[in-house]
Order: structure tokens, then sequence, then C-alpha cells
């Protein structure tokens, strides 16, 4: 007989090996309890963490049941990792499928015997790795946050990301700087560049490329 939630186990509860246990019943044991919002008493998914490489089934909100070797339980998350076999188009050499399930839709966890399944080894993770990987991300986002202007018209938008194919750009408000010596003002016509500085030829460069990109989307536009 199974023990409900909320009822004492009995002295047989602890010994898991070959019998079926209601995990109301090993969470009460360990007096893991929480408040729902209706202000009732009843156990929680916390003790999980003692049922790793274990088969369990369990039984969600919908009355549905899944069932597989339990991988991992993460406490912060609130999230139940089930390895179950492998169906379905999974490549062939997947031993396994993983489930994740949200402990707060579990109503109860039913012991069926200890997992036959040998779990991954967890490698140490390396935070100066992690640390570094985080730094490029931030830069590659802020890279791209910085190639996109801020309130321009779409097709302002258009010449730059044509123009920073060939050559260096940036925004510096609404204008185009290119090079870092020849300035694009609104519309960004050929008309509208001019110097920064003493740089005739990069002028003369930066027209011609603006020249050929200019009738390329108006092309596009017409097409």
């Amino acid at each position: 007989m199974r023990s409900q939630a909320g009822s004492r186990p009995n002295s047989q509860a602890g010994n898991r090996k070959g019998a079926a246990l209601s995990y109301a019943a090993t969470a009460a044991k360990r007096g893991d309890t929480a408040m729902r919002k209706t202000g009732k008493a009843e156990t929680r998914p916390v003790a999980l963490t003692s049922l790793v490489n274990t088969r369990i089934q369990v039984q969600l909100v919908d009355d549905s049941r899944v069932e597989g070797v339990l991988f991992a339980y993460d406490v912060y998350s609130g999230v139940v990792a089930l390895l179950e076999p492998r169906m379905g188009d999974l490549p062939a050499d997947t031993k396994h499928a993983v489930r994740l399930v949200k402990a707060s839709n579990i109503q109860d966890v039913e012991v069926k015997g200890k997992g036959d399944t040998v779990l991954p080894s967890v490698q140490e993770v390396k935070v100066d790795v992690v640390e570094a990987r985080k730094a490029r991300a931030l830069a590659q986002a802020k890279e791209r946050a910085a190639r996109i202007g801020v309130g321009v018209s779409s097709h302002a938008q258009a010449v730059f990301e044509a123009l920073s194919k060939t050559l260096p750009c940036r925004w510096d408000k609404k204008r185009i700087i290119v090079l870092d010596e020849i300035v694009i003002d609104p519309p960004y016509t050929v008309d509208c560049c001019r110097e920064l500085s003493s740089a005739s030829f990069s002028l003369s460069r930066v027209k011609k490329v603006l020249q050929g990109e200019l009738s390329r989307l108006e092309q596009s536009a017409a097409g």
C-alpha cells in the first residue's frame, strides 16, 4: 500500500530496492514540505536529489505519467531531468532521450527500482573559460548594437550596411562616419559626403563606393 501525501511512512519505506515507494512518503520523512497558494502544506519535489540514478514514475498535474531514470534535479531552477529510452527519429548512436519536467508540475513520484544506466561523469566547469566566452559574447553583442542606427530611416540603415561591407563604418548620431575620415550626412547621397580632415583620396573613394551602393539599392527597390 502506497503512502499518501502528508501521511507517516512505514518502517520499510527507507528500503527502496525492489519496492514501490511514494515520493510523498520520502519527502514527509525528510520534512520537505511547502505551502501552496491555497495555504495547505503538501510535499514538494525537493527530496528528488536523493533519487539520482533511480528509475521513477512521476505523476503530473494533468494526471499524465512519465517514467525514466532520474539524471538530475536542479533545486534552483526546479527542473527534473529524466533519461528515457531512445525513440522516434533520434540518431542511431543516441542511447537515451532527455525529458525535462518542471518540479512544480509533479504531483507524486513513485520509485520503480534502481536505475541500470551508467550516468556520464560531470566535468569540472572552468570558470576562466566561461568568463572569457562571456566577454567575447558581450563584445560581439556591443559590436552588433553599434551597427544599428538610432532614430534613422530604413534607407539610412540600408546605406550603412551596404557601405560597411566594403569600408569600415560607424554611426555618429544620424551621421555615418567612414574610415574615421569622411562624414555622410542625411539624406546620405554622394553630395552629402564631406571630409573630417584633409583626405581627398578617401573622399573620392567613399563617393565612388557610395554611388555604386545607392545604384544597387535603387535597382533592388525597383525590382
